[in-house]
């Protein structure tokens, strides 16, 4: 489902049986390197302003529905 019309665009990534059997040999701070690299491709590749709401929230800003009150 490749609509382009659509306002924003869900995007995936599959990891083969072979990848996920190398992540799991990695040291924990080789998997935190790992993860922190993901993280700043997402922070990249976000959208302006979903960017801006994850800064707010990361802020205390905005609370998540999901947060106990």
């Amino acid at each position: 489902m490749n609509n382009r019309n659509t306002k924003y665009w869900n995007f995936f990534y599959n990891y083969d049986i072979e990848q996920l059997k190398k992540f799991i040999l990695f040291s924990p701070e080789e998997k935190l390197q790992w993860i922190e690299k993901y993280f700043d491709f997402l922070k990249e590749a976000m959208f302006p302003q979903a960017k801006e709401i994850w800064q707010k929230y990361r802020s205390g800003e905005l609370k998540s529905p999901y947060d106990k009150k």
